[in-house]
């Protein structure tokens, strides 16, 4: 089973992202602070990284985590999507 990383300190979003995920048959692992991710990456070493780049403390220069890439979730404003490339 594949593992997801989900870092997110919003509880809702955090949880619904849980729900879906493991309807879907992965497995996710939350994370709710920065801090935590070198050592939960480490401990549960997941396929993938959803990263919250909102979150407070993202000012923290993050280490290598073992390879895994971060995907990053973002909603863009219908103004400003014209802009943006598929």
């Amino acid at each position: 089973m594949q593992k997801i990383m989900i870092v997110e300190d919003d509880r809702a979003i955090r949880e619904e992202l849980e729900l879906l995920l493991g309807n879907e048959g992965y497995c996710p692992v939350a994370v709710t602070d920065f801090t935590e991710i070198p050592r939960k990456a480490a401990e549960a070493c997941p396929d993938l990284i959803i990263l919250d780049i909102c979150l407070p403390g993202a000012g923290i220069v993050l280490p290598d985590l073992c390879g895994v890439p971060p995907a990053c979730l973002y909603r863009v404003e219908p103004e400003y999507a014209s802009g943006i490339k598929s």
